[in-house]
């Protein structure tokens, strides 16, 4: 049982996961894709579910290199929770319990989506895509009128070509200075 689990180890330790990139929608629908053959030998052994499967071998591969490695389902899981229910707390807990990634891997995900603008994404060699985005805005003026209780109210939208969206989004990491005295 012991050598088993040292391949099984050591498979994870030789697999290469991208740290400096967030995964992709599509490498988050390709489940399978990042988890270690042995590793999924032994956990389709035990849970029937190819999605079951998948989700708790991506959770023991983030809690065996969390530093290393941002697996796909477990940030996704962490992404779709904060955007639907918001809470800091949950996310935490969850993540404690190796379920899901961190609120603070989340709020760095936020200021990379945020930041990335065309001068910041390097050349990588990706294809850039482009899609129309409507912008929309609302008005609200007090306006001068005979009896000063009028409203001018409008709704302005228009729709704005978005080019140069890269489909790497690169992961943001702050720029520390140390002084030495």
């Amino acid at each position: 049982m012991k050598d088993a689990v040292h391949l099984i180890a050591s498979e994870i330790r030789e697999m290469e996961y991208a740290s400096d990139v967030y995964p992709s929608c599509g490498e988050i629908s390709e489940i399978s894709r990042a988890v270690p053959p042995l590793l999924l030998l032994f956990i389709s052994s035990l849970v029937q579910s190819k999605l079951k499967q998948c989700s708790l071998a991506q959770a023991l591969i983030q809690a065996a290199r969390p530093q290393t490695s941002i697996t796909p389902l477990v940030f996704g899981l962490a992404v779709q929770l904060d955007h639907e229910f918001g809470s800091e707390f949950l996310l935490q807990q969850l993540s404690r319990l190796g379920f899901c990634a961190s609120y603070d891997e989340v709020t760095r995900f936020k200021t990379s989506l945020m930041s990335s603008g065309n001068d910041r994404i390097p050349d990588s060699g990706a294809s850039f895509t482009q899609f129309v985005g409507c912008v929309a805005d609302n008005i609200d003026h007090n306006v001068r009128a005979l009896d000063g209780n009028n409203r001018f109210q409008c709704i302005i939208a228009r729709d704005a070509p978005i080019i140069g969206i890269s489909p790497l989004l690169y992961r943001y990491r702050p720029i520390v200075i140390y002084y030495v005295l």
